[in-house]
């Protein structure tokens, strides 16, 4: 699983404030799954993105199609 490569990849600490930070910021009805190479988050409207480590630190992918609300107003 990624997530466990994750886990103990030199990036660890990176990628978990990351995700905290992610989750955070998205709210309560976010989900994750976890695949064989990647981590994504979902909610009921679909996914959304997706992060994993890399040899540079971290990797986080937007899947197209959703509209997000930015409730920060900080998105262009």
């Amino acid at each position: 699983m990624q997530f466990n490569k994750d886990l103990n990849s030199v990036h660890a600490k990176l990628f978990l404030d990351c995700r905290a930070l992610l989750l955070n910021q998205l709210g309560d009805d976010v989900n994750e799954k976890f695949s064989k190479n990647i981590i994504s988050f979902f909610s009921k409207l679909g996914g959304f993105y997706y992060i994993k480590t890399t040899s540079h630190g971290i990797h986080i992918g937007w899947f197209r199609g959703v509209n997000i609300k930015d409730k920060a107003d900080k998105g262009t």
